[in-house]
């Protein structure tokens, strides 16, 4: 609270050790943004005239990290263009570093994510699963263009046998490894059907 205090009393004697920093912040951030724009606008063109997903699959992975590094690189360049006394600012590395460790593992969770699903489900004694690579496997709207007419049975409405949910999982899992272990090409690019 003391800590505080002396930063508003800071502030108070000369407005402009906060404000410069704060416009720096702030102006940095905008222009961080203005070049995430256009790059996402070019990736997107991209992948739509070349019919390629990767554009798609990079602009998914960094959209909301790109924020964060934003924040992160305009927080360091206002700190360093400052005169805010160093005492102010002895925490301000260790929360950008854990901001940026944050980023990061989200960008690789959803590059991961992107990279390959494992579909799965079960309903009754019946269940599937199915790999999907973007760019190098078939995806739902191309195996099923239109969706199911009528009702369909539920878990709630036909229950679920838990040997077929253990089954589907096991497969999922092989698939997810057989992928993430360099084995990617030797996924069946099929649905696999479980009725036990």
């Amino acid at each position: 609270m003391a800590l505080l205090k002396q930063m508003v009393a800071l502030a108070l004697t000369d407005p402009l050790v906060i404000l410069a920093p704060l416009a720096i912040f702030g102006l940095i951030v905008v222009a961080a943004l203005l070049v995430r724009k256009l790059l996402f606008d070019a990736l997107n063109g991209w992948a739509e005239k070349t019919d390629s997903h990767l554009g798609v699959l990079l602009t998914e992975t960094v959209r909301g990290p790109m924020l964060a590094w934003a924040v992160i690189l305009a927080a360091h360049l206002a700190v360093e263009n400052s005169s805010i006394p160093p005492k102010y600012l002895k925490h301000l590395p260790a929360v950008l570093q854990a901001i940026g460790v944050w980023s990061l593992t989200l960008a690789l969770s959803r590059l991961a994510g992107n990279a390959v699903r494992v579909y799965g489900g079960a309903v009754g004694s019946y269940g599937i699963s199915m790999p999907i690579v973007p760019m190098r496997t078939a995806c739902f709207e191309c195996v099923y263009p239109e969706p199911p007419q009528g009702a369909q049975p539920t878990c709630e409405t036909a229950g679920v046998l838990n040997s077929v949910t253990a089954i589907v999982a096991a497969w999922q899992t092989a698939a997810a490894i057989k992928f993430l272990s360099g084995h990617g090409t030797e996924l069946a690019a099929r649905i696999t059907v479980f009725d036990a």
